[in-house]
C-alpha cells in the first residue's frame, strides 16, 4: 500500500532479473519498539534483507537509525568486516536501503542529505514503487547479490533450450551441472561440449570445467 502499516502478515512474491527468478517477500513493518515474530530467521535466512523508508517522512533519518538499530539488537547487521587483516568478509544478508518515493517533489534533496548523514553501508538507492523507477537496477543488483550463473542445457542434435535456465552457483563445474539434472548423469559423464564467451563453439570440455554465466552445454554420457 501507499500507506504505512499496510503489510500485516509475510507475503510472497516472484520478480525476475532477465530469465532468473527471484523470490521476493514482502515482511511487516519494523519499529524501533516492536520487530514482527519470524522477521529475525526469515532476515539472517535470506540472500539480501531490502529495507524500504519513506522519502516524505519528515522523520526518515530517525525512521532508518531507528530500524537498523532494531535490527542490530537481534543481531542483524550489514557491512563488511575485515577478516586476519588482510581482506573484507560479509557475514550474514546484504543489505540495501530502498529510498521510496522517488517519484514526489523534494524526495532528490531528502535523499542527498541522507547520503551526506549516513555511513557508506548499507548502500542506499532511490525507487519508486508507484512508476518503477530503479526497480531494473535493484533487480541486477539482486542478481549480483545471489552470485548464481544461468546455463542452458543442450541435447545431442537439437536446439538449446533457453526457456528455464539451471541457476547454479557461480562456479560450478560440468559435473556439478550434470548431478543437478541427475545423479546418474553424473555418474556416466564422459565429456561435454560448452558453447560461450570462453570457449569456442562447441568446444569440448571434461567434467571438471567450470562454467560461466549463459554458458550453453551439451552433456555426453
Amino acid at each position: 500500500t501507499d500507506f504505512p502499516y499496510g503489510t500485516a502478515v509475510p507475503v510472497p512474491g516472484m520478480s525476475h532479473f532477465e530469465d532468473v527468478p527471484i523470490e521476493l517477500v514482502d515482511m511487516p513493518p519494523v519499529t524501533p519498539d516492536h520487530i514482527p515474530g519470524g522477521l529475525v530467521n526469515a532476515a539472517r535466512n535470506a540472500d539480501a534483507v531490502l529495507i524500504v523508508i519513506d522519502l516524505t517522512s519528515e522523520s526518515v533519518l530517525e525512521d532508518l537509525e531507528g530500524l537498523l538499530g532494531a535490527l542490530a539488537e537481534k543481531d542483524i547487521t550489514f557491512g563488511s568486516t575485515e577478516a586476519d587483516g588482510e581482506e573484507e568478509m560479509r557475514f550474514g544478508p546484504e543489505g540495501i536501503i530502498l529510498c521510496n518515493k522517488s517519484d514526489l517533489p523534494g524526495t532528490s534533496d531528502t535523499f542527498e542529505t541522507l547520503k551526506e548523514l549516513r555511513p557508506a553501508e548499507p548502500e542506499m538507492m532511490m525507487v519508486s514503487g508507484r512508476t518503477g523507477e530503479n526497480l531494473d537496477v535493484l533487480m541486477r543488483k539482486l542478481f549480483g547479490v545471489l552470485d548464481v550463473i544461468r546455463v542452458y542445457s543442450k541435447e545431442p542434435g537439437r536446439p538449446v533450450d533457453r526457456d528455464k535456465p539451471f541457476i547454479l552457483p557461480a562456479g560450478s563445474t560440468v559435473e556439478e551441472l550434470a548431478r543437478h539434472i541427475h545423479k546418474d548423469l553424473a555418474t556416466n559423464l564422459k565429456y561435454a561440449r560448452v558453447w560461450g564467451e570462453k570457449t569456442f563453439d562447441g568446444q569440448q570440455v571434461h567434467g571438471k570445467y567450470g562454467l560461466h554465466d549463459r554458458d550453453v552445454v551439451e552433456i555426453h554420457a
